[in-house]
């Protein structure tokens, strides 16, 4: 089992998100999370990734990596696309990061600084840097939100792809209930 919550409980003020959610995600599972703004998706990928604590409960999470790919694309704006996704990983392996760029949609655009790129390239190009930090356990918040529909299915497919070949464990945060079914082995709706 990749990741066990028990009995989380987070509320923010007044405002209670969850209490008592329990959830498990297998190894190499695709989970989909869905539900209404302000429910609590983004809050529990925080809590999974350690960058925000939980009021109570436990969570178990076997990963020694944790790729989080945001809403938005968090580039460095002095470093072009290949610099990007390198900048993650100490070790540079320039098949592995080519493989990415290709794979994300991005040939010839390794040399690009972000003000070049679309929102949509942008976002890609966060995806391929998050796959090149690990691809043990991967976060999606909202990761398809800026691509185009031909490039977001034709993604969505890659992901999932690379989920089978590699075993990637995947937590995917949507509003978008066809992402969901495309990438999501399992829905659970908050």
């Amino acid at each position: 089992m990749m990741i066990k919550i028990e009995n989380l409980s987070k509320s923010f003020g007044n405002h209670t998100l969850y209490t008592n959610l329990s959830l498990t995600v297998e190894d190499g599972e695709i989970l989909a999370i869905i539900g209404p703004n302000g429910c609590g998706k983004t809050t529990l990928l925080k809590i999974i990734a350690g960058l925000i604590k939980a009021d109570s409960g436990s969570i178990e999470n076997t990963s020694k990596k944790v790729a989080f790919v945001f809403q938005n694309d968090r580039l460095l704006p002095w470093l072009n696309v290949y610099e990007n996704i390198k900048l993650v990983n100490n070790k540079e392996d320039k098949k592995k990061i080519n493989e990415l760029i290709e794979l994300t949609g991005l040939s010839g655009l390794q040399n690009y600084y972000p003000e070049h790129l679309s929102g949509g390239q942008k976002q890609r190009c966060a995806i391929a840097r998050a796959l090149y930090y690990s691809e043990e356990l991967l976060l999606l918040d909202e990761a398809f939100n800026n691509l185009d529909q031909e490039i977001k299915k034709k993604l969505i497919a890659d992901v999932k792809a690379i989920n089978q070949a590699s075993k990637t464990s995947i937590i995917l945060v949507t509003h978008n209930m066809e992402e969901a079914e495309l990438l999501g082995a399992r829905i659970v709706r908050l």
